[in-house]
């Protein structure tokens, strides 16, 4: 949650804080702000709502300066009105703060403060840190009254300050929350993500966990948080062939759904041989040996994914596999042996939930992540990890990186079939063989994009939904429910078909769109039958099934259908499906597709 953005340099500070928050914006858009020293004052200019209206304010003013902090937000603490925006400012006004994270022992802290006079303008739990190393400055330097201020703080957070009376000095501090420092040419940014700064640097300092910055006069140091000095090594920025324009797309959201059969065909090439039935994600088998169970950790759309892949580690490898949700297996008192493997899955590599989870069992488990960004914190503390070849993913709705994640998860499951020799060489030619195809069934998916939407504005005034799935396809269900929640605000539940029967088929009545993701599967007669029994109770059928399945057509209001395909792999044929039919709805009732309300990217507090 909350991006932020620092720069010291040549140029026109505001001019790039302003382009950095707007491919920041993705992680929080409630709110947004800048601060910079202008005449040994600290100047802010903040707006209510999004990075655009900030733009317009600092146009306004036509102020140019050479170094600033920014802020765009998400609101943990306060809701989003310009006194809760950052930066914040001490009493005197001589500090200013941008921070991503929460602060967990913020009203005891304020509460201290407070009987010192301190003077609060905000509900932030920010706004305490600024005021903390206003006090400490009274009795120490500038660098001790850092570390006094920051070892006190009990949670996550990544900070910037910058000081009316020092205009070229710049801290930024990371604990527990990302933040990244670059230079190139004398010019100096700092981001909390690497999309913030890339179009500017070709190398970048990705700091580890409890490190300062301390940038002062255009040289720089890293610290950690006892004030030793150490040593940090660039590393390169990589260009990715997914840029973050819309290019001529309505949406992000659009045109990342579009851009799914390349981000597969990214994901997968190089990682196996059909010629030889061999596959290489990159990790070391040692990993695989001695595994007797394995655990999924992630949340959300990465939590649906996980659930795919279950099937695929219990069917390839005949390993026991469970899913949690990370944010609640943390509170779990498990005796895990080491012969039990952890897989995370992270798009952002910073969720928070899932970053706790794993730490929780680091080093007494081998642990595998699976992310979109390879430095991040995720990555890091993972024993291994493998990467999604996505691009960045703007719109806060996943789509290309769920597709991709499943893709890796099978091909995950099939390495370690390969390995213990689960199933033989011929069956995973043949399962490759399959995935190959995808990128392209996929395109004839796409192609009927027009079709999709003529039958998405058929339903877009109804204000609850129901989705079923059976096996495989169930998780589907969730994930395509989840996507018309998050994008349209429509009430959706999805369910495992045999449950419908056990209570929710209660909720249909005449009229009740009902989504039924029927494929020609394992599970495909039984979900006909749930999908008869919601029909007979006046439930409106919108399936997505095998082409030539006439027996479903005959029972659908309307229907999709996909090529045939293994039933392995249906779920990234289906899944289009239900992106589209969100994002159609969506479009149809106007609302903000790319950055819905109350929803941020990456979740990146708990």
């Amino acid at each position: 949650m909350c991006g932020i953005v620092g720069y010291i340099g040549k140029e026109s500070a505001l001019d790039i804080i302003i382009e950095g928050l707007k491919h920041l914006e993705y992680r929080g858009y409630d709110s947004a702000g800048v601060a910079f020293v202008e005449k040994k004052k600290i100047k802010k200019i903040r707006e209510k709502g999004k990075v655009d209206l900030l733009k317009k304010s600092i146009e306004e003013t036509k102020i140019k300066v050479h170094s600033a902090i920014g802020h765009t937000r998400w609101a943990t603490h306060g809701s989003p009105t310009k006194e809760n925006t950052h930066p914040h400012s001490d009493c005197k006004n001589k500090i200013a703060i941008v921070h991503n994270g929460i602060i967990e022992n913020y009203l005891d802290l304020k509460r201290m403060l407070k009987a010192k006079k301190h003077k609060f303008s905000s509900e932030t739990d920010t706004e305490v840190i600024v005021h903390l190393l206003e006090e400490n400055l009274k009795h120490y330097p500038i660098f001790d009254s850092i570390l006094n201020t920051i070892n006190v703080l009990k949670g996550s957070f990544a900070l910037l300050f910058i000081f009316a009376d020092y205009p070229n000095l710049m801290i930024g501090i990371r604990k527990n929350s990302p933040l990244i420092f670059a230079e190139k040419e004398n010019n100096f940014y700092f981001s909390s993500d690497i999309v913030g700064i890339s179009s500017y640097v070709d190398k970048a300092y990705f700091l580890d966990d409890e490190t300062i910055v301390f940038l002062n006069n255009s040289k720089y140091s890293f610290f950690d948080f006892k004030g030793a000095e150490k040593k940090i090594f660039p590393k390169k920025v990589e260009k990715s062939s997914f840029f973050i324009e819309k290019k001529g797309y309505k949406h992000f959201m659009l045109k990342e759904i579009f851009e799914q059969p390349e981000a597969i065909r990214e994901t997968i090439q190089d990682r196996y041989s059909i010629e030889r039935g061999e596959i290489d994600v990159g990790v070391d088998e040692s990993l695989f040996e001695n595994i007797e169970k394995i655990r999924i950790l992630s949340c959300g759309t990465s939590y649906h994914a996980g659930l795919i892949g279950q099937f695929y580690f219990e069917n390839f490898s005949g390993i026991e596999t469970s899913v949690s949700l990370s944010s609640e297996f943390y509170y779990r008192d498990l005796e895990d042996t080491e012969s039990t493997l952890f897989i995370a899955i992270s798009q952002s590599g910073e969720t928070a939930d899932t970053l706790k989870a794993i730490r929780k069992i680091k080093g007494k488990n081998k642990i595998i992540s699976i992310t979109n960004v390879s430095e991040s914190s995720i990555t890091r503390e993972s024993d291994a990890f493998i990467l999604t070849h996505c691009g960045p993913e703007i719109s806060v709705a996943a789509t290309k990186t769920f597709t991709s994640q499943i893709s890796l998860l099978f091909l995950l499951a099939l390495s370690i079939a390969q390995k213990t020799e689960y199933i033989k060489k011929e069956k995973i030619i043949s399962f490759l063989e399959e995935l190959r195809k995808i990128p392209i069934q996929m395109e004839e998916i796409l192609n009927k994009s027009e079709s999709i939407e003529k039958i998405a504005y058929k339903y877009y005034q109804k204000e609850s939904f129901l989705y079923i799935g059976r096996w495989i396809n169930y998780p589907v269900a969730l994930e395509g429910s989840l996507k018309l929640k998050e994008i349209s605000y429509i009430f959706s539940e999805a369910y495992a078909g045999g449950q419908l029967k056990h209570g929710p088929i209660s909720l249909i009545d005449e009229g009740t769109p009902l989504v039924a993701v029927a494929p020609d599967d394992r599970a495909r007669n039984n979900i006909l039958s749930n999908i008869e029994e919601a029909k007979t109770r006046g439930a409106e059928i919108i399936s997505i099934g095998t082409k030539g399945d006439n027996e479903l057509l005959s029972l659908s209001d309307a229907m999709f259908v996909i090529s045939p395909v293994n039933e392995f792999l249906s779920p990234l044929l289906t899944t289009i499906y239900t992106q589209l039919f969100a994002y159609f709805i969506a479009l149809r009732r106007g609302v903000d597709i790319d950055q819905p309300r109350n929803l941020a990217k990456s979740v990146t507090v708990e």
